[in-house]
C-alpha cells in the first residue's frame, strides 16, 4: 500500500512536469487538418487565379502555370512558418514556460 502512494506522488510529480508539452499536442489531429486544409486551399486558389488570368487575357496555360507555382510558394511559406511556431512551442514546453499564446491568453483575463 505505502507503495502504490509513493507510485502515485512519482506519477503525478512526473504528470506535472510534462504537462505543458502535454497540452501543446492534445490536439494535434485537428491542427493538422486545419493545416492540410489550408494548404490545399492556397494551392487552389493560385490554379484558380491562374485559371481566370488565362480566360480573362485570352493566354492558353501560361498564367495556370504561374498561379500553380504561386500557390506552391504560398503553401510552402505556411509549412516554414508553421513549423518555426511549433517549434518554438516546444522549445517553450521543454524549459516548462508557457508558450506565447498562453501568455497573451493569461494577460487578458
Amino acid at each position: 500500500m505505502e507503495s502504490d502512494a509513493a507510485e502515485l506522488r512519482r506519477l503525478r510529480a512526473s504528470l506535472e512536469r510534462k504537462g505543458p508539452a502535454i497540452r501543446l499536442f492534445g490536439n494535434t489531429d485537428a491542427s493538422l487538418f486545419a493545416l492540410g486544409t489550408q494548404i490545399m486551399s492556397e494551392v487552389i486558389a493560385g490554379v484558380a487565379l491562374g485559371w481566370g488570368a488565362d480566360a480573362l487575357l485570352g493566354t492558353h496555360r501560361k498564367w495556370i502555370v504561374v498561379g500553380s507555382i504561386a500557390g506552391v510558394v504560398v503553401a510552402m511559406v505556411t509549412i516554414g512558418r508553421t513549423a518555426v511556431k511549433l517549434s518554438r512551442r516546444t522549445n517553450d514546453a521543454a524549459r516548462g514556460e508557457p508558450s506565447r499564446r498562453e501568455s497573451h491568453d493569461t494577460d487578458a483575463t
